[in-house]
């Protein structure tokens, strides 16, 4: 199943600077099918040109079961589901954006599609061991193949150095 990644970037907002507030663009994205049952959401980031967050943009966004509002917090980020499960269908969702006195609004269209039962095929190949007698290694597998040896090697050399320690309570000397 093919599901895409929908996003629509609602305005570019000019505000007079007497308001304080920067220039930002809102964008908005959600999947592009719903399985009968999940409960379709959108998400929505709004942003200055220097890639700042603007919070406390109010959004309202209008699912085909019901509308929710909110607004964008301190990283310019919303995230909203649908009050309702999706069923068999397309959809369009509207989002509307609103701060300080100017407004834009998008749309995005979703589909409901049934849920499909995920096939499981097991495989019926027999799986044989294999000598490692005809493996040519080229340099670099030799080299991290010498590199494991010796760290083998030093873990069994400090294991032993506890243990010898824990029997006589002092650190033995290699020899």
């Amino acid at each position: 199943m093919f599901i895409a990644l929908l996003s629509c970037v609602l305005g570019l907002f000019s505000v007079s600077p007497a308001l304080a507030t920067e220039d930002y663009t809102f964008s908005i994205n959600s999947l592009s099918e719903f399985e009968v049952g999940q409960f379709p959401f959108v998400n929505g980031k709004a942003i200055t040109f220097d890639n700042n967050p603007v919070s406390d943009v109010q959004i309202q966004v209008n699912f085909p079961s019901g509308v929710i509002k909110t607004s964008t917090n301190s990283t310019g980020e919303f995230s909203v589901s649908s009050p309702t499960p999706t069923d068999i269908g397309e959809y369009t969702i509207t989002v509307y954006a609103k701060k300080d006195n100017r407004y834009t609004n998008a749309q995005i269209t979703y589909n409901g599609v049934e849920s499909k039962p995920s096939i499981i095929q097991e495989s019926q190949i027999e799986k044989t061991p294999k000598s490692n007698e005809n493996i040519v290694l080229d340099p670099f597998s030799k080299m991290i193949q010498q590199l494991e040896k010796q760290k083998t090697e030093d873990v069994k050399r400090e294991i032993n150095i506890q243990e010898q320690f824990n029997e006589n309570g002092k650190i033995p000397r290699e020899e």
